[in-house]
């Protein structure tokens, strides 16, 4: 009883709100009168999570200026596209605007979509508005579950969305399904998937792994993620738990648990299982210590500080204020091919140069030669993979919009560069000049 209040309450303000009558009704003149053929179509909401989203009622409303606002109101079920078909008569030979709006059976609205069209008299025109789902639903898979683990969590960005806390022998080699629902499509979220285990009184996180998606609705889509250790225990015999995240039945993220302890040469950091693999590896785990098996220490110099990450983790970012903060290594190799991953947020736009990530020798080297990715002063990143005559503007991407985003930048040996944000390629280029070899 109490989502079907919502939901005519819902119904009620949206024709009190967007659909009230602009002026007073005319006398009909049958000369002057059309009608209107229309079919509603409404995209696939998906049918994976707790069947929450279960589609109830479709109002469709046609609204002129000086004319009654005339509606109907459609009964719906389930979850799955829904195609509607109705025909409005007797109405003034003028433009109209059609308004399309479905609630589910809480009351939440999931579609929403409006068009105009030219009633002529004497005739039937045919119109057609297709709306995409403002949700999804998401369902997490972690099999099969593995000794120690007891508890499994998705969060989307730094809220947790679905937490289940379970007696290990029971589900041990079987499946723990984590749900959520009103996912928000035309978006992009960012996802992390951790296991934990009981660890005297409390719960502790044994292995994690993020991944960030952009969710369109009705889109098939896979992807790929693998959950690392993140605890310097050596309590766990396994290699592997399989998870997989899916959004309209049809995105689907695939992760794997992988134990550090199994062999020296695996690492907590981002993707990379090996640590033979990276030059590099900050997860600024309270600290500025290289992850890889290069095991350097950044030194910090102005004062950089110690922030909460993507996430809300505290202690897991490094704050710079943009004036004389920064962080420096001694001299790493790079040779091609090369790739740079990074997660970064900016808080204001200053007047010139503030570096992000900095590979060069800038005293000895009128050309400045190197790897830089810095913010300009017009509000946009810059890109060098070359020297200063090669660098470029990433105009599509601001600064300062206190948002994480996550930059991909690459060299290979063809040098061809290639730059990713957000999972978006944004720009591909060609730089024959050499990186050198200097200091980050």
């Amino acid at each position: 009883m109490v989502y079907r209040a919502t939901a005519i309450l819902s119904v009620l303000f949206l024709f009190l709100s967007c659909f009230s009558r602009l002026g007073p009704p005319q006398a009909p003149d049958a000369d002057s009168m059309g009608a209107a053929d229309i079919t509603v179509t409404l995209g696939k909401v998906g049918a994976l999570a707790k069947t929450a989203i279960d589609l109830q009622t479709l109002s469709i409303a046609l609204f002129s200026p000086a004319e009654d606002t005339v509606y109907k109101t459609f009964s719906l079920s389930g979850n799955s596209m829904v195609v509607v078909n109705t025909v409005f008569n007797d109405l003034t030979a003028k433009d109209w605007t059609l308004c399309a709006v479905s609630y589910d059976s809480r009351g939440v609205e999931i579609h929403r979509g409006s068009t105009v069209f030219t009633v002529e008299a004497c005739k039937t025109i045919k119109v057609t508005l297709d709306i995409g789902a403002g949700y999804s639903m998401l369902v997490a898979k972690f099999t099969p579950i593995v000794d120690p683990v007891n508890r499994c969590v998705v969060s989307i960005g730094s809220v947790i969305a679905s937490d289940s806390t379970f007696d290990n022998v029971n589900v041990l080699n079987d499946t723990v399904r984590l749900l959520y629902d009103y996912l928000t499509t035309g978006a992009t979220h960012n996802i992390t998937l951790d296991a934990y285990h009981e660890a005297g009184s409390t719960s502790e996180k044994l292995f994690s792994g993020t991944i960030s998606i952009y969710v369109t609705a009705g889109k098939d889509t896979s992807y790929n993620v693998t959950l690392y250790r993140v605890t310097p225990d050596n309590c766990c015999g396994t290699d592997s738990i399989t998870v997989t995240l899916g959004s309209i039945g049809t995105v689907v993220i695939n992760g794997t648990i992988e134990d550090k302890n199994e062999g020296d040469n695996l690492c907590n950091c981002g993707n990379f299982s090996k640590c033979e693999e990276l030059v590099l590896c900050l997860p600024f785990n309270g600290n500025a210590k290289d992850q890889s098996e290069n095991g350097r220490e950044g030194v910090l110099m102005g004062g950089p500080t110690l922030t909460r990450d993507r996430f809300g983790n505290e202690n897991s970012a490094y704050f710079f204020d943009g004036v004389d903060d920064y962080m420096l290594f001694d001299t790493v190799d790079l040779k091609l091919p090369v790739t740079i991953s990074l997660w970064y947020m900016t808080t204001t736009v200053n007047r010139g140069w503030n570096t992000i990530l900095g590979w060069n020798n800038h005293e000895n080297d009128p050309a400045f030669e190197g790897i830089q990715i810095f913010t300009s002063g017009t509000g946009h990143i810059q890109i060098r993979m070359g020297t200063r005559y090669d660098d470029f503007t990433l105009s599509p991407i601001i600064v300062g919009d206190s948002l994480w985003h996550h930059l991909i930048a690459s060299k290979d040996s063809n040098n061809v560069v290639k730059v990713y944000v957000d999972d978006n390629l944004v720009e591909e280029r060609t730089i024959s000049n050499s990186i050198g070899n200097h200091h980050l």
